[in-house]
Parts: structure tokens; sequence; C-alpha cells
């Protein structure tokens, strides 16, 4: 009997031993990076708000959403009612302190009093959402973005008021 109780006993210890070491082998040699940890339920990366995968078969969460946007880019566009349809430059840069957030400067070619209209969006993924400002000049504005699966176009469809008019728009803005 001792013997057999002895037999069970190192089955269980052994059995024990196993399952315990099974656990968290979802993430055996997987490196996230810095801004990112390892999903033990299926062995993904989870990166931080403000930064995601970098493409390529050891992918990690050194990507900054911001970075795609920022920089210089050349706008067309077209609004109801008409404006000057020439390209203009306008300026993506960070938010300092908020991965989430973008400053674009010369948005719509529009002015708040002698300088430049300056708008904060949100970034989601490749679009650029939540678009605000804080111009008493300008009401009503709204709009949505997406990026090109190159990073090298952005089409943003917006809507704001001027000195009471109200002009809804296309732009398509290429990278520089």
């Amino acid at each position: 009997m001792k013997n057999l109780f002895a037999y069970f006993a190192l089955c269980l210890t052994v059995a024990f031993g196993l399952a315990v070491s099974s656990c968290g082998t979802q993430c055996k040699g997987v490196d996230c990076g810095t801004h990112g940890t390892c999903d033990e339920a299926d062995g993904k990366c989870a990166c931080v708000t403000g930064y995601s995968l970098t493409s390529g078969t050891n992918a990690k969460c050194d990507s900054l959403n911001n970075a795609k946007f920022i920089g210089s880019w050349m706008s067309s566009e077209t609004c109801t009612p008409a404006v000057d349809a020439n390209p203009y430059t306008i300026t993506i840069s960070a938010v300092s302190g908020d991965l989430t957030m973008v400053r674009i400067s010369n948005f719509s070619r529009s002015n708040c009093g002698t300088d430049p209209l300056v708008v904060t969006a949100t970034i989601d993924g490749t679009n650029l959402k939540s678009y605000t400002t804080t111009c008493a000049d300008i009401t009503g504005l709204s709009g949505s973005s997406n990026l090109s699966s190159d990073g090298k176009t952005l089409n943003v469809n917006y809507a704001l008021t001027v000195g009471g008019t109200a002009y809804t728009c296309s732009a398509s803005m290429a990278k520089q």
C-alpha cells in the first residue's frame, strides 16, 4: 500500500510540475519592446497607448502612432461653397505630453485672427478624429480622415463655420 501511495504521489507531482511548467510558454521568446507586454493567453504583444507594433517578423511595440502623421503635407481641397483651390502646405506636429493627439497648423488655410488656424486631432489607428480648436472665429468644426497604407496620402473630410459661413470640404494631402 505504501508503494502504491508513493507511486500515486510521484505521478501527481509530475503531472502538477508539467502543468505549472507549461504556464507562460505562450510568451517564451516573445520580445514586445519597451512599450509593450506579451499576453500569456495568445502570445501576442499588447502595446501601451500611443504605440503600435512595428512591421516584420520580430514586431515590437516601438512605433509611435503619431509619427506617421508628423511632417509637412501639401493639401489640395474642394469645398462647398468654393474656396481658393490652389494647393497649400500644412504642418502636423506632436502634442507635447500626449501621444494620442497631433496639432495641425494652417488647417483649411483659415486664420484665427491674423495667425494660421491650429487644430488638434485625436489619433485612432490610421485615422484622425475629434478635431478641435480654441479659435473663437471657428465653430462647428468636425472631421474625419484616413491615412493610406504607404503613409504618403492623408484624405480628410471636414466641416467648419468661419464668420457665419459654413463650409464642407474634402482634402487630399501628400506628405512632403
